[in-house]
C-alpha cells in the first residue's frame, strides 16, 4: 500500500516504512534547524533522493554569527555558512549561531 503525502509531495510505503518520490526513487527527509531563529535562518532542507548532493545555507542575523553545522548522526560537518552534504538517510542537520562579541565586532570593521 502508498499512501500519497500531500504535504511532503511523497508516497509513504506502508511495507517497509520508506518515502519515494513520483518517480518510485527513494527518497529521505533531511530536516535543517537553526539553534536560534532569532541569531539567524538556515535552508536546505526536505525530502531528497538518497546519494544526492544538496547544498545548505546559513545566513546570519545582523549582531551574531555563524559558528557550525552539527549533524544528529555524524556530528561537525563543517563551519562555513554553504554546506554541500550528501543524503544518506533521514538526518537532523542543525546550524548553530552565536552572539558576536565585542571583540568581533571590532575585528569586523577593521578587517
Amino acid at each position: 500500500w502508498l499512501y500519497y503525502e500531500s504535504s511532503d509531495k511523497t508516497f509513504y510505503v506502508y511495507k517497509d516504512s520508506t518515502r519515494m518520490n513520483h518517480a518510485g526513487v527513494a527518497v529521505s527527509r533531511l530536516q535543517v534547524t537553526s539553534s536560534d531563529t532569532s541569531f539567524g535562518r538556515v535552508s536546505g532542507g526536505g525530502y531528497h533522493e538518497i546519494g544526492t548532493m544538496v547544498k545548505l545555507t546559513a545566513t546570519t542575523n545582523l549582531g551574531y554569527r555563524f559558528t557550525e553545522w552539527r549533524s544528529s548522526t555524524r556530528g561537525v560537518l563543517g563551519t562555513s555558512e554553504n554546506l554541500d552534504v550528501q543524503v544518506d538517510g533521514g538526518e537532523t542537520i542543525t546550524g548553530v549561531f552565536a552572539k558576536m562579541s565585542s571583540r568581533d565586532i571590532i575585528s569586523s570593521i577593521f578587517d
